[in-house]
């Protein structure tokens, strides 16, 4: 047993320790009341600056709870993360946006977990298949600790605590985990408590960097007795039972204060603790040593902890010790893994590297059964086969989507980590060699094949698309069974794919035909479309007309053709391939959907018949949301070109609806009113709305079903399409997605692991912060997400990156939204060791100069005081003052101080003045001679390298004071540009640096753009050298 005073003296000195424990970043769920509550109280008490995110349904109760928290600890941030903690996919969203908003490379030091009710009734299953109890005590807390995982093994303490049963656990049955077959209230308390100790047993060896802490609080009054009772009952434990136990409650303060010792005390440390002194938690208090593990060992990283913060006995008793001889640690966690795969479809994104990951099996693709996008499940039209049935254009028939639509809904493929089969796509060396022999034999062949005749007439101009594979080659032979990438079209194929990609048909063409097909049997033309989309997967399945006709059977058959298609050893999938051929294949299969939306839009079935739209997207979603990553990415690409070509129609729309609008106006303001042709016009502005409304709602379906889920994929090429397709649609309908709701998808993008999807996402927003006209609606965006812009640039590992953004923080400076504080760290990046970011922030850096320098002119008098000071510039005499000698002040004041607490910079001045005294230049460039290097080509002043050396050599400190002119605007410009010595320093290294680069001007002059030296140029060349050393000489 622990005493309440050593664990509160513990507590109480958090405050005097490191950051991770005296400002501690930590996630509670469950905090909205209860020993969540006590908890998160006593850390906001003894802690400096925490910042904690608080997991609950009600916004309304959490904002009272900070309040309460402010009043606490008015250092502390306070986040409220909205979630329903009972379903795995809320926990999923949950976790995405508390890594969104933590940022990355930033550690998680707790999560605390706390969440759960009582219930004496049956089973009672949430949604997604689990019994709400279940998920509350064991399923959605692993989700939890399975998803943030990795921002907690970036801390250096990182404790994982979870308040139950800690120490009570009993028999479970090994065959029913789950309890689907043998529920029971006993039973679910038991698995609940068990299988949540041995999660933690094994997680702790797999994660030795984080410790977990499964605890039994004892008897606390709160009102979950009440609340899980019906009223007859929760009224009998209230007046009878309550008062007979209450000498037996612990009080909320007391709990707090041991829960909190529970997560930050050096009693229950990681595994790893022992090699890192930094991972210690809060010091020990005399005779407290350090806690055994559920396995018996002294901090082997997770603990039963009872009401008393003592050790439970239960661990090494003879239930745990049997369990842990036959590795039910490793079966229960294989279990939890192949639940959340079942239930969400795919891995998430922190998969942990762990092998019981590796054999869970693919799950039923239940995309269109869950829903997830908020759409109301509603069987769509259904598309008629009977050829004696009239199909009229109507949509008085059509079913209508709901607008009921989450937008915050994220997926479950959301990985950090690098989908196992992404480099499939890189050729074998059996397909080098190969490619090397074709190659050869190409350039010894002294006639090309025979073409095979054209089976397919021309239907119009042809585009530049690939054309049909001529002849018939015979298969090479091969050292060793493998499987042969596909082709884009064979020699036999048949269908709309062979008409997309064959050679002759223009995709406009083939696009306008399948709208005719459609107008005259539309579930054969649709049943093309969706074995066409299986054929860019590279899937030779097909689906039939009674599969369309059943569009609520989707997921299942899509099932189907994914086991079939997986038992095909199939090296790539046509989209990433590399083969020949392929090369057109993306921009061919994107241009083929974008004309088709076209076509419809032409022919007005887009608004006709809304289930041409529907029953492609349920199809295409479905696809998207697959655990096959063909499948998945090729219907995300294709669901993106589709929403694409969406955001034009919308724009065109909007703008017709506009512009007869205004006719219509201008009509009515006529002397003489046409009200029939008003009425005509007010006619053609209802349909355009109208229109418009519908397309609009087919935006936002596709966004939810497809984009929220797939931006932050676990393949980073997916996630790299969404962001290039976002600022697309953001470009072309501004009015429709140029707003906060959409930007922040870019926003959190911008922490993103993969390289290439940063850089893309900073060139998306760097061509936003170019539309001056549309540049209000991004300040709030930039508000939210400006300190992430300036940690991009100052310390992203892609060199490439900070470029970018810099250049994006230079456009975003011109909007006045950037803090002086983020003006001067990006300004010393001036003195960057990457040449690259040297010369990318020289732009940015010259304008802080010349802000400066404005300002400077202002105290002065303005334009007037500076003529009256130093009138006009004279070019033939730079020993006079003039206007460029304040510029030249303003630079040495800027370098001074961007290069101000340097040590080592101080050392390199003495010895930079010392060779200057001794009469040489430096032999090594100082850090002030790069800078110089950068800024030469944007400061003109510089390149007056004259002026300079007449600023160094005149005499500032002769100037006297006679009267009144200590007042006038002469000495007050001489006064204001006098130097110091470090500044005289540093201007010599820049003369000398302007000198050098003059002279490198000069002999790079005598090269033409051919390369060519010509006399001319060359005397020229001469004539600058010369008169530069006469004039040093002077």
């Amino acid at each position: 047993m622990v005493a309440i005073s050593l664990v509160r003296s513990s507590n109480e000195f958090l405050r005097n320790l490191p950051r991770h424990l005296s400002s501690p970043t930590a996630v509670f769920i469950g905090a909205t009341q209860g020993i969540g509550l006590a908890t998160l109280r006593q850390l906001a008490i003894h802690t400096v600056t925490p910042t904690c995110y608080i997991v609950g349904r009600s916004e309304a109760r959490v904002q009272e709870i900070i309040g309460e928290l402010k009043q606490l600890n008015a250092r502390g941030t306070y986040v409220f993360v909205k979630g329903e903690v009972a379903l795995l996919e809320s926990v999923d969203e949950c976790c995405g946006n508390i890594k969104g908003m933590l940022g990355e490379g930033k550690g998680l030091d707790l999560l605390y977990m706390s969440q759960g009710y009582l219930s004496f009734g049956g089973r009672n299953e949430t949604k997604e298949g689990i019994d709400t109890l279940m998920a509350l005590r064991y399923y959605s807390r692993l989700r939890f600790v399975y998803n943030l995982l990795p921002i907690l093994s970036l801390a250096p303490n990182p404790h994982v605590v979870s308040v139950m049963a800690g120490g009570k656990e009993n028999t479970i049955n090994e065959d029913d985990l789950d309890l689907k077959h043998n529920y029971g209230v006993l039973a679910c308390a038991h698995h609940g408590t068990t299988m949540g100790s041995l999660a933690f047993e094994y997680l702790a060896r797999q994660n030795p960097a984080v410790a977990f802490v499964h605890n039994y609080p004892g008897y606390v009054k709160t009102n979950i007795f009440q609340s899980g009772f019906s009223w007859p009952v929760a009224s009998l434990y209230r007046y009878v039972i309550q008062p007979l136990i209450y000498f037996f409650e612990i009080p909320f303060a007391d709990v707090g204060d041991r829960q909190l010792f529970h997560a930050t005390s050096a009693r229950y440390p990681p595994l790893s603790a022992s090699s890192k002194p930094e991972a210690q938690g809060a010091p020990l208090p005399q005779a407290v040593p350090v806690a055994e593990g559920i396995d018996g060992k002294k901090g082997s990283g997770a603990y039963l902890a009872t009401k008393d913060s003592d050790v439970a006995p239960s661990g090494t008793g003879k239930l745990m010790t049997d369990y842990r001889e036959r590795g039910v640690p490793e079966k229960v966690w294989k279990h939890t893994l192949e639940m959340f795969e079942k239930v969400r479809g795919g891995l998430s994104s922190m998969e942990l590297s762990d092998p019981a990951t590796s054999q869970a099996s693919s799950s039923p693709n239940d995309a269109t059964s869950r829903r997830k996008s908020g759409r109301v499940k509603q069987k769509p039209v259904l598309l008629q086969t009977d050829p004696n049935i009239s199909m009229v254009p109507n949509g008085s028939g059509k079913r209508k989507r709901t607008p009921d639509v989450r937008e915050d809904d994220v997926d479950d493929i959301e990985s950090d980590e690098t989908d196992p089969d992404q480099n499939d796509e890189d050729p074998d060396e059996e397909e080098l060699k190969e490619k090397r022999r074709k190659s050869r034999s190409k350039k010894t062949s002294a006639k090309p094949a025979a073409k095979k005749a054209k089976t397919t007439v021309p239907r119009t101009t042809s585009l530049p698309v690939r054309s049909a594979v001529n002849g018939v080659k015979k298969a090479p032979k091969s050292r060793r069974p493998r499987a042969v990438p596909n082709t884009v079209v064979d020699d036999n194929e048949t269908g709309l794919f062979s008409e997309v990609f064959s050679h002759g048909h223009t995709v406009v063409a083939v696009a306008s035909e399948w709208i005719a097909r459609y107008d005259q049997h539309n579930a054969n033309a649709m049943t093309e479309i969706v074995n066409f989309v299986l054929k860019c997967t590279g899937c030779d399945a097909q689906v039939n007309v009674h599969d369309i006709e059943d569009p609520d059977n989707a997921a299942s058959k899509l099932e189907d053709l994914q086991e079939e298609y997986q038992s095909k050893i199939i090296t790539d999938y046509p989209l990433v391939s590399r083969a020949r051929g392929h090369t057109s294949f993306r921009s061919t299969m994107t241009s083929f959907f974008e004309s088709l939306i076209q076509a419809a839009h032409a022919a007005g079935l887009l608004y006709t018949d809304l289930a041409l739209i529907e029953n492609i997207e349920v199809w295409v979603t479905t696809m998207s949301s697959s655990s096959i990553r063909p499948f998945r990415h090729t219907a995300t690409v294709i669901a993106l070109a589709m929403q694409s070509a969406l955001c034009s129609v919308y724009s065109d729309l909007a703008d017709s609806t506009a512009n007869t609008l205004r006719q219509k106006e201008g009509e009515q303001k006529k002397k003489t009113v046409n009200k029939q042709r008003v009425a005509d016009l007010q006619n053609k502005v209802n349909e355009g709305e109208r229109r418009t409304g519908l397309v609009d709602t087919m935006l936002e379906n596709i966004f939810n079903a497809v984009y929220v889920h797939r931006y932050r994929d676990v393949d980073p090429k997916i996630r790299l399409d969404c962001v290039t397709a976002l600022g697309d649609w953001i470009s072309t309908a501004p009015d429709k997605f140029f707003t906060a709701q959409y930007l922040r998808y870019l926003g959190w993008v911008l922490s993103d692991t993969s390289a290439p999807t940063r850089s893309e996402v900073v060139k998306q927003l760097s061509k936003l912060y170019k539309r001056n006209e549309d540049i209000g609606r991004l300040h709030g965006f930039t508000e939210r997400f400006r300190p992430r812009f300036v940690e991009m640039a100052m310390r992203d590992a892609e060199p490439g990156i900070r470029a970018a953004a810099v250049g994006m923080l230079d456009l975003v400076r011109e909007t006045g939204l950037l803090e002086p504080d983020d003006i001067d760290n990006i300004g010393r990046l001036i003195f960057d060791s990457e040449p690259r970011m040297r010369k990318a922030v020289a732009s940015f850096f010259a304008e802080n100069i010349n802000d400066l320098f404005d300002s400077v002119v202002e105290e002065l008098g303005g334009d007037e005081g500076m003529a009256e000071a130093v009138g006009e510039d004279d070019p033939d005499d730079p020993d006079v003052p003039r206007r460029s000698w304040l510029r030249f002040k303003c630079l040495a004041e800027v370098l001074q101080l961007y290069s101000s607490g340097d040590e080592e910079e101080a050392a390199e001045r003495e010895i930079q003045r010392a060779s200057f005294v001794a009469g040489g230049a430096p032999e090594v460039n100082s850090r002030f001679a790069l800078a110089a290097q950068a800024v030469y080509p944007g400061l003109p002043d510089i390149k007056d390298w004259e002026s300079l050396a007449g600023y160094l050599l005149y005499d500032n400190s002769a100037v006297a004071v006679n009267g009144e002119g200590g007042k006038s605007p002469e000495y007050l410009f001489r006064e204001r540009c006098q130097l110091n010595e470090f500044e005289q320093t540093l201007l010599l290294e820049i003369l000398n640096e302007s000198v050098k680069q003059r002279l490198l001007e000069a002999v790079q002059s005598e090269t033409d753009k051919k390369g060519k030296k010509t006399k001319v140029r060359i005397d020229e060349s001469r004539e600058v050298q010369e008169n530069t050393a006469l004039r040093l000489a002077e």
